[in-house]
């Protein structure tokens, strides 16, 4: 290779100089005139013929100070406004694509610049040194990788509650022998990472009598002035205050002796001023013959103004698949807009990131490093003209920088895949965004939830809609409203979700339909009394559960599991109604049921954290376990289970293993999960976010480890994979991307307009030729929905 370089040079020190002459027999320009890029195209073909152009104009985009004035007046002008002409230097920020060298190419061949690769000099040509060898220790990346065993861990007691592993905790109050716990005080400077602020008291019953907790949402002001430490000035009124909101986060209602809870507050907002204030909690403790008031008040300090992160360097090589270093390459850094650079000619590039530790948890914030991507460009617009090769693929590693530490990375792409199309065939008008979801053999199923319209409208337009993978629709059940739940079984011959009642009052119902849209069973919930309680709610005249929160079928379509809003869970079967198995959970509902693979365990989760699995037969618990607040989304390995929660600021993706409930590896993710989903050997799982405060962005993680695999430069929401898990397709609003399940960018497109974020339903078949995506349709309103279906096109087939 140096030997070339040489010969390159001398060719280019007898470059003929000599007036522009007609090369091609077709045009001449006059002194004073320039090559055009219409003459450039008209010549490119001819050019290539000629032996060492095309490389000599390769050496010269990146040696331009060797390009003769006259040819670099001509250059300049064709690539006008372009960053052709800052390339050399510490000016150099752009990409290089093929154009540079086919115009350096066509203004030397116009111009007859005269090159002959052979020609020499007098003196004996050196002899050639040794070819270098490719440098390809891709496998020295692992040292850098992210390790999710060093992350907490449920069993790690109060260690696992935000702030109690950074700040001391304390018992700030105790009443009929419950305690409740925290630090006393709370100082947060990286709340402008993740934009919220967790707060959680640990209540722990120390007596030997079970007790009941019941939040004490009746004080007054001057019961909390009996308070130690309450300060009124400090208190905000969170829905008043702009930009704040608070979301309180469950707690059981019955804690046995020497069991815990967690009572959590999440705040959110505050447009990244610093301001103090106190997060109350109060609880009712009873005992079924005293009743006692549990309070306290931990003070906040909120600090983005003295967030200061530390640095990291990172540092590698950008390598072709053939080991050989590739130059002008961008390299960027997701943390901020300003970390990118590019490789130079030996492929090698420096960046200094951002080294975050998280003051709520004393975890360091990861951070992906992405090689010829799309830039991230800063509020400022710097990183703004980074330019892809198109030659080549995407990458990208995550990694974990810490203070003061550096890392030397070696990141190799692979060339570019053939890009493909998809054409959208079929649009449906949902009235309402696509919150509930579901797919199973080809059949894909939608119910509304969680939007702004007025109660008359979600009655009107509340519908389950079933579709085929083509998007026909193959029926629509008016539901009467929202609901989070729909369910296609496992062979696609079924659907479920919960149908309110067409009357006030009415309670609701799990129905279950067959693929043509006939009713093949139905059950509402008989009311059981939690005996648990003291302090027992009201029972209804009805004599039936009036709210439901989920039904899921079993894989043998033989059974229907059903929980309300109070936490009642029953299992019945679907030839008669008979109860096969029923039970309470520590508190209210949270997420959905989920039947073991073999339907003989129903796994379960509430408000509080805890996470269950019951055997169906015997109704005997196998084991339980905190999780950690609120579940966004759960799935089930061969050997595990996946979880990830909301606790927005402190959230994480927990592995449990499925025999114990041990916990094997958890990720912080820092902000709620939108969709999971897995791929169909069950060794990748997609976890997917609509929030941009999160620990890295959506991700590919390796489930047997945790590993995050790689990011998506920008959030997607839902996933689905290929049946030979290949690609994987995601969206984000109206937003679709097909990649290869390593990273290549295959397919990406703007289908809908969307203000939306909040559908998350994303269908793939399993050979890629169907596509069923959902999203808002338009921008006027953040909660509509439709459903579009796409077709991979002929002409664009997959490799």
């Amino acid at each position: 290779m140096k030997k070339t370089m040489a010969l390159l040079l001398a060719a280019l020190i007898l470059l003929s100089l000599a007036a522009c002459t007609d090369n091609t027999g077709a045009f001449v320009h006059k002194q004073g005139e320039y090559c055009t890029e219409d003459n450039i195209l008209a010549v490119r073909d001819e050019a290539k013929k000629v032996e060492g152009l095309l490389e000599t104009a390769k050496y010269l985009v990146v040696h331009q100070s060797e390009i003769p004035a006259v040819e670099r007046e001509c250059i300049d002008s064709i690539l006008e406004g372009s960053d052709f002409a800052a390339l050399d230097g510490t000016e150099y920020h752009n990409g290089i694509d093929e154009r540079y060298a086919d115009v350096i190419m066509g203004v030397l061949y116009i111009h007859d610049v005269t090159v002959n690769i052979s020609m020499g000099t007098d003196e004996p040509e050196p002899e050639p040194e040794p070819e270098p060898e490719p440098a390809t220790d891709v496998g020295a990346n692992d040292q850098y990788l992210v390790n999710a065993s060093t992350y907490p861990k449920p069993e790690d007691g109060a260690d696992f509650l935000p702030y109690f592993k950074t700040f001391k905790p304390e018992v700030l109050d105790e009443a009929l022998g419950v305690t409740l716990s925290s630090p006393r005080e709370i100082t947060d400077t990286t709340i402008c990472i993740y934009g919220s602020v967790a707060r959680a008291a640990l209540i722990t019953n120390n007596s030997d009598k079970t007790v009941q907790l019941i939040p004490a949402r009746d004080l007054t002001e001057a019961d909390w002035q009996k308070v130690p430490g309450y300060d009124p000035g400090l208190i905000v009124n969170w829905g008043e205050e702009p930009g704040t909101d608070i979301i309180p986060l469950g707690h059981a209602n019955v804690l046995e002796p020497g069991e815990s809870t967690v009572v959590r507050y999440t705040y959110i907002g505050h447009a990244g001023e610093d301001f103090t204030f106190q997060s109350r909690f109060s609880m009712y403790v009873t005992d079924g013959e005293s009743t006692e008031l549990l309070a306290a008040t931990v003070l906040n300090h909120v600090r983005p103004s003295q967030y200061s992160p530390g640095s990291c360097t990172v540092s590698g090589t950008v390598v072709n698949e053939e080991g050989w270093p590739l130059p002008n390459i961008n390299v960027q850094a997701s943390r901020n807009g300003h970390d990118f650079t590019v490789t130079d000619e030996n492929g090698r590039f420096t960046l200094t990131v951002p080294a975050i530790r998280f003051d709520s948890t004393g975890n360091w914030a990861r951070t992906s490093i992405f090689v010829n991507e799309i830039h991230i460009m800063g509020a400022d617009g710097v990183g703004d003209g980074l330019r892809v090769d198109p030659s080549y693929a995407e990458e990208c590693i995550i990694v974990e920088p810490r203070d003061g530490e550096s890392m030397e990375l070696t990141l190799s792409l692979k060339y570019k895949p053939a890009q493909v199309n998809y054409t959208i065939q079929t649009e449906h008008d949902l009235g309402m965004q696509a919150y509930g979801f579901d797919a199973d053999a080809d059949i894909i199923a939608t119910a509304p939830f969680h939007t702004t319209f007025s109660e008359e409208y979600k009655y009107e337009n509340g519908y389950l809609h079933v579709f085929d993978k083509t998007g026909t629709l193959l029926f629509e059940k008016p539901i009467y409203g929202e609901t989070r739940t729909c369910d296609v079984s496992t062979d696609g011959k079924l659907i479920a979700t919960i149908v309110h009642g067409k009357n006030e009052g009415d309670p609701d119902t799990a129905v279950v339909w067959d693929i043509a849209g006939n009713e093949v069973f139905s059950y509402q919930v008989p009311y059981v009394e939690n005996h648990a309680l003291y302090v027992k709610p009201e029972a209804p005249a009805t004599g039936l559960f009036r709210n439901l929160h989920d039904t899921e079928i079993s894989n043998d379509n033989t059974m229907l599991a059903i929980q309300t809003d109070e936490g009642y869970v029953s299992v019945v079967l679907m030839a008669d109604g008979a109860n096969l198995c029923s039970f309470y959970m520590k508190s209210g509902n949270n997420h959905k049921l989920l039947f073991s693979a073999d339907d003989s365990v129903i796994y379960t989760a509430s408000e509080c954290g805890d996470l269950r699995a019951t055997e169906i037969i015997s109704g005997k618990v196998l084991w339980e376990k905190y999780i950690e607040s609120f579940i966004m989304d759960y799935v089930l390995t061969d050997t595990s289970v996946i979880i990830s929660t909301k606790a927005t600021g402190v959230a994480y993706i927990i592995c449990a293993e499925l025999a114990t409930g041990k916990t094997l590896w958890t990720l912080d993710t820092g902000m709620r999960c939108a969709k999971m989903s897995l791929s169909h050997d069950k060794k990748t799982l997609f976890w997917g976010t609509d929030a941009t405060t999160t620990n890295e962005r959506a991700l590919l993680i390796d489930t047997a480890t945790g590993t995050p695999l790689w990011a998506w430069i920008s959030g997607k929401q839902a996933a689905a994979f290929s049946a030979d898990d290949r690609y994987v397709m995601t969206r984000s609003g109206g937003s679709l991307t097909l990649r290869t399940t390593s990273g290549e960018h295959l397919y990406g497109a703007l289908i809908a307009p969307d203000d939306n974020s909040m559908s998350w339903g994303l269908y793939m078949s399993g050979d890629c030729k169907y596509v069923v995506s959902f999203a808002g349709g338009r921008t006027d309103e953040r909660f509509y929905g439709t459903m579009y279906a796409l077709t991979l096109d002929e002409n664009t087939p997959l490799e």
